[in-house]
């Protein structure tokens, strides 16, 4: 079971969730029919072309090589620059929700 959503998802989510429908509106506006992904990057809400997908893995490890925890783990692994900063980088802290 799952708990309860905290402020903190819940603005993440809606932020999330506005990109999305202006990223659907705007392809459909222009009649391209793209699917992208979306999260955060670089601190900010982005959206990467699916084609980028496939090289945004490690096949071994089914996850982006290069990942802002590693640091934390004492294996830096590979630099983000390295791979077009294939590891999503983590949100930042939410002012109202001081916990992070």
């Amino acid at each position: 079971m799952a708990a309860t959503p905290s402020p903190f998802d819940c603005i993440q989510s809606t932020r999330l969730t506005t990109r999305c429908v202006e990223y659907l509106i705007d392809r459909a506006g222009r009649g391209l029919p793209e699917g992208a992904l979306i999260g955060y990057k670089d601190g900010r809400v982005q959206t990467i072309p699916l084609e980028e997908f496939p090289r945004m893995l490690e096949p071994a490890a089914a996850r982006p090589p290069a990942q802002w925890w590693m640091r934390l783990r004492g294996r830096p692994g590979p630099a983000p620059a390295a791979r077009g900063d294939a590891g999503m980088t983590p949100p930042a802290p939410d002012r109202a929700n001081k916990g992070g």
